[in-house]
């Protein structure tokens, strides 16, 4: 009886909590879109800027082939395009995995291995460690989202 209580308790305490981690900014947007939202070395961005910013991604991912279900590696630095991807691969329910770039090689690749990510994205317009990176891996730089992003 004790432990039926308990798991009534859990569930009511996560009751109306998001499934997926873009739900929280989905909240903001449609509640207060013009308050701000993200900022970054002097930039700044709206819920309203930030959720167009993520739908482009989110859109640029799908046409790279991401979809649900899929693994996918950020090598980024925090920043706006970080944000965005992150956000962007949860509404395709896909599963991010962030990494810092001021890793080595070998560790980058042994998170990109294990991960299983189909695709790594490196933020090569924010951070001169994930351009190393980027281009170390052979990737493509591309649009994606708000800005250039190595895929």
């Amino acid at each position: 009886m004790a432990t039926f209580e308990l798991e009534a308790a859990a569930t009511s305490i996560h009751d109306g909590l998001p499934n997926r981690i873009h739900q929280v900014m989905d909240r903001h947007a449609a509640a207060t879109p013009d308050r701000a939202a993200l900022t970054d070395d002097g930039a700044a961005m709206t819920y309203r800027e930030l959720d167009r910013a993520v739908s482009g991604t989110a859109d640029a991912l799908l046409a790279l082939g991401i979809r649900a279900g899929d693994r996918v590696m950020i090598v980024s630095e925090n920043c706006i395009a970080l944000a965005c991807l992150l956000f962007a691969a949860s509404r395709l329910d896909a599963w991010a995995t962030v990494a810092n770039p001021r890793l080595s090689p070998r560790e980058l690749d042994q998170i990109c291995d294990h991960s299983g990510a189909r695709r790594a994205f490196f933020t090569a317009d924010v951070s001169p460690e994930a351009a190393a990176h980027a281009s170390r891996c052979g990737a493509n730089v591309r649009k994606v989202g708000p800005s250039s992003a190595s895929a």
